[in-house]
């Protein structure tokens, strides 16, 4: 992705001239295959829930909490606040503000060393 393209704000391409989509899934689409393949086992093995930045208006979030067994502590990370649906219950701890700077302060205080990339370069 270069530079021009998003000062352009131009739509960005693969050389092949496919979309480029970033490794998310957008409001209204269906999780990947594997989430389900992978949720069924993992939902049973999770000791701790960590939701960062959502509205919690997408179902398969919702599908989450709603599985996760009431033992396991659930915290949000998030802007605002959340409403949280019926049925699902409600995080153990809601940290609210910026969540790379609530990151960024939770890995200080444990004494994590925390690195970040710079944009543009990989991981």
């Amino acid at each position: 992705l270069s530079p021009q393209t998003i000062r352009e704000k131009a739509v960005p391409r693969c050389a092949c001239g496919a979309v480029l989509k970033p490794s998310i899934t957008f409001f209204g689409e269906g999780l990947p295959n594997v989430f389900a393949k992978t949720w069924a086992r993992d939902q049973h093995e999770a000791d701790l829930l960590l939701v960062m930045g959502t509205s919690l208006k997408v179902g398969s979030v919702t599908t989450i909490l709603k599985d996760l067994p009431h033992a396991v502590p659930q915290v949000l990370f998030n802007k605002t606040a959340v409403s949280v649906p019926k049925g699902v219950g409600v995080f153990d701890l809601a940290l609210l503000g910026d969540c790379d700077t609530i990151v960024a302060y939770l890995c200080q205080r444990l004494g994590w060393s925390l690195s970040v990339p710079r944009a543009g370069t990989p991981p």
